[in-house]
C-alpha cells in the first residue's frame, strides 16, 4: 500500500494533500504570489484563488490583499493640476476572472487623498459581471461625477444590489442613491461621507435593516426626519461636519438629535472648520455624552485650516470645540474606546484627570500635530496605567503602552 501511494505521488508533492487543506494553506499567500504560483500544478490553478474573500485595489497601499498595478498614474500637463490615477480595465477584468469568490471589494485612493482618481463606467460593469458573491463594496475615488451617471448605478444595482449589505461610497449623491435603491433590500451599512444627508432618500422600506450610516451634516430638518425614522435602529453613526468661514446656526440643534439614538454604540464626529466665528458645540457634546447610555466607541477628529490671501494669513480660531477636550469627553462615562485626532499646535486636551470619570475606558489613542514633552508622556503613563492600550502619536514621538 505504501509503495502504491509513492508511485502515485512524489514525497514532496502538494497533491498528497486534500483540496480543503491545500486551499487553506494557499490562502495565506499574498496576492502577488498567488498570481505567480497558479501555474505550479492543476490543483493549485483550481484552488489558489478560491479562498480569497477580500480584494483591495489601490495605488499606494501594500498588504497581502492589495493589487497595485491595476491603478496607473498620469502626470498633470500643468504644474497646478493634480496627479490623476486611472484603472486598467483590461487587467481588472483578468483579476476578477481569477478572484470570482470575493465577498468584499475595496477600491480606494490609499494615501493619495489629494490626487484625482478617474473611474470608468466599465469598472462598475466588470464588478457586476464577475463579483457574483459581493456583499461589501467600498470606494472613495474622486472626480467621478462626470463619468458615472445614475444609469450606471441603476445597472450596477440590478446585478449586485440584492446581495450588498455594506456600501461605502464617499461621493454618493442623492441622484445616484435613488437610481441604486430599487435593487437594495439588505443594506445594513451606508457610508457617504462627502454628501449631505437627504432623509427622504432613506424613507423606503428597503432601508429597514439599516444600522450604520455616515454622512455630511448640514440640515436640521433632514436630521430631524432621519432621527424620527431610525432612532431605535442606528447603532453606528459617523458625522462629517464642515464649517467654512461662517457658521450654520442649526449645528447644535442637529447634534442634540443624536441624543435620541437609544441603541447607539459607535459615534464618530469629524470637525473640519476654516476660520469660523466664535461658536461652540461644547455643551451639545456634553449633553450627548450624558444621554447615550450604550455608547462604547467614541472618535473625535478635529481639523483646522489656515487661510492665506493677499492681505496675509487668517489666525487659527479655536474651532467648534472651544474648550479643552478631556473635560468635555469626561461626560461620555460609558465609553470603552476613545480615539482623538486633533490638529492644533497648542495644548487643547486639558487636565488628564478629567477622563478618570470614564471608568470603563480600556483603549485611548491620541494623534496630535503638536510636540509632547517627556513630562506629559510620563503623566499619561501614570494616569492611564490601567488601560489595555495607550497610544500617543505626535510630531516629536510615537508612544504606545
Amino acid at each position: 500500500m505504501r509503495s502504491k501511494t509513492l508511485n502515485n505521488f512524489d514525497l514532496d508533492s502538494f497533491e498528497r494533500f486534500c483540496d480543503d487543506l491545500c486551499q487553506l494553506l494557499l490562502s495565506f499567500l499574498p496576492i502577488s504570489h498567488k498570481i505567480k504560483f497558479e501555474c505550479v500544478s492543476k490543483q493549485w490553478n483550481r484552488l489558489i484563488f478560491n479562498g480569497k474573500q477580500k480584494l483591495i485595489i489601490t495605488y499606494s497601499e501594500d498588504n497581502k490583499y492589495t493589487i497595485k498595478t491595476i491603478c496607473f498614474e498620469r502626470e498633470p500637463k500643468h504644474w497646478m493640476q493634480r496627479i490623476r490615477y486611472y484603472i486598467n480595465t483590461t487587467l481588472l477584468e483578468k483579476v476578477f476572472k481569477k478572484f470570482k469568490y470575493i465577498t468584499h471589494l475595496v477600491m480606494n485612493s490609499g494615501k493619495h487623498l489629494i490626487c484625482e482618481y478617474n473611474n470608468e463606467p466599465k469598472v462598475f460593469e466588470l464588478i457586476a459581471n464577475y463579483c457574483l458573491f459581493l456583499e461589501k463594496f467600498e470606494s472613495n475615488f474622486m472626480n467621478e461625477e462626470k463619468r458615472l451617471n445614475a444609469q450606471d448605478f441603476y445597472d450596477f444595482g440590478l446585478k449586485c444590489g440584492q446581495r450588498l449589505k455594506y456600501l461605502s461610497y464617499d461621493y454618493m449623491c442623492s441622484e445616484k442613491l435613488k437610481a441604486f435603491m430599487p435593487s437594495i433590500n439588505k443594506i445594513k451599512s451606508l457610508q457617504m461621507r462627502w454628501n449631505p444627508l437627504n432623509a427622504n432618500d432613506l424613507m423606503e422600506e428597503r432601508f429597514s435593516k439599516l444600522e450604520e450610516i455616515s454622512f455630511l451634516l448640514l440640515d436640521y430638518q433632514n436630521m430631524l426626519l432621519f432621527t424620527d425614522s431610525f432612532y431605535s435602529k442606528i447603532k453606528k453613526l459617523s458625522i462629517h461636519l464642515i464649517a467654512p468661514y461662517g457658521i450654520y446656526h442649526p449645528i447644535n440643534d442637529c447634534l442634540l438629535e443624536i441624543c435620541r439614538f437609544e441603541n447607539l454604540k459607535y459615534f464618530k464626529i469629524e470637525l473640519e472648520f476654516i476660520h469660523i466665528s466664535n461658536y461652540s458645540i461644547d455643551e451639545s457634546l456634553k449633553t450627548i455624552g450624558k444621554s447615550l447610555s450604550k455608547l462604547k466607541y467614541l472618535f473625535i477628529e478635529s481639523t483646522n485650516h489656515q487661510i492665506s490671501n493677499e492681505s496675509g494669513t487668517f489666525p487659527l480660531s479655536p474651532g467648534l470645540i472651544t474648550g479643552d477636550l478631556f473635560p468635555i469627553l469626561a461626560h461620555f462615562k460609558t465609553i470603552e474606546y476613545l480615539k482623538i485626532y486633533h490638529k492644533s499646535k497648542v495644548n487643547r486636551f486639558g487636565a488628564i484627570q478629567s477622563l478618570k470619570s470614564c471608568e470603563n475606558l480600556k483603549y485611548l489613542s491620541i494623534i496630535s500635530d503638536r510636540n509632547f514633552s517627556e513630562e506629559e508622556i510620563e503623566e499619561y503613563k501614570f494616569h492611564f496605567s490601567g488601560l489595555s492600550y495607550l497610544e500617543i502619536n505626535c510630531c516629536n514621538r510615537k508612544f504606545s503602552l
